[in-house]
């Protein structure tokens, strides 16, 4: 299908008369803006918008159409509206692909929501428009676009595949996995590694060791997501270990030594016992 703009009708280009800040003023422009945008970013381009005043009747009977099957159909409008904001989403998910300090993990998760955002706006949009008749040139040509897309063979394909993905990935249990530290014993991978889980679901990762890694954890629980991550520590009373296990920042200590005493590893344990087996 041939492609189309919800602003121009096939076979305008446009043509808008830019309005002077004198008449902008006059308007009060600025105080429009403020009630019906809710970012700098949305303000900026309604502004572009209505300041660019069209003046080819066509093109402006074309755009006045759109609005009149907006108005007479709000679900629809609330659908759309809804769409583009996920869709705009996405934005944020495609800023992982071409950084390279994005590990490799991380971008497959963020391809899959990708595309899976994708597929629920496209099924939406659909469904909405097949219960309405609109009037407009506009919505009909997108009805066409959207109809043209969901009944592709490939469509089906695709959402097959993306709904098996999520629901292996989704479903995972345990994972057993090695990390590699730099030369200053930190583990930058294992970063990653956690923010990819809590990606997918997972309820539980269980590591020791690795107190910066705990340190992080406003950077780590900073996407997106249902799942957070805490740092669990062990409680000592009267200085021994009382085993109980609370949310906490990690306290650098290490007990692996008070574990090799309690099943005789240390060294002077190894040695005495080498000693005492030779006598």
């Amino acid at each position: 299908m041939n492609e189309f703009n919800l602003l121009y009708p096939q076979g305008t280009a446009p043509g808008f008369q830019k309005i002077s800040e004198t008449a902008c003023n006059d308007l009060s422009l600025e105080y429009i803006l403020s009630h019906v945008a809710k970012n700098e970013y949305e303000k900026n381009l309604i502004k572009r918008m209505m300041t660019g005043l069209e003046s080819c009747p066509e093109v402006i009977r074309y755009r006045s159409d759109i609005f009149d099957d907006f108005i007479n159909f709000p679900s629809f409008k609330d659908i759309i509206r809804d769409s583009l904001d996920r869709l705009d989403y996405l934005k944020t998910l495609g800023r992982s692909f071409n950084d390279d300090s994005v590990a490799p993990i991380w971008q497959l998760i963020n391809r899959l929501q990708e595309l899976d955002v994708y597929i629920g706006c496209i099924e939406e949009i659909y469904s909405a428009l097949k219960e309405i008749d609109v009037r407009s040139d506009g919505l009909k040509q997108l009805k066409d676009y959207v109809a043209s897309v969901y009944n592709d063979s490939g469509f089906e394909y695709l959402k097959a595949d993306i709904k098996e993905l999520i629901t292996e990935t989704s479903q995972i249990q345990s994972i057993t996995l090695g990390v590699n530290l730099d030369e200053t014993m930190r583990p930058y991978i294992a970063k990653d590694v956690v923010k990819a889980m809590r990606s997918l679901g997972a309820r539980t990762i269980f590591n020791t060791h690795m107190h910066e890694l705990a340190m992080n954890l406003e950077e780590i629980n900073a996407p997106d997501g249902k799942i957070k991550v805490a740092s669990l520590v062990t409680g000592i009373h009267e200085g021994r270990r009382s085993y109980k296990v609370y949310c906490a920042p990690p306290d650098g200590i290490s007990y692996a030594r008070d574990i090799a005493e309690k099943y005789g590893v240390t060294y002077s344990q190894l040695m005495k016992m080498t000693v005492e087996r030779r006598s």
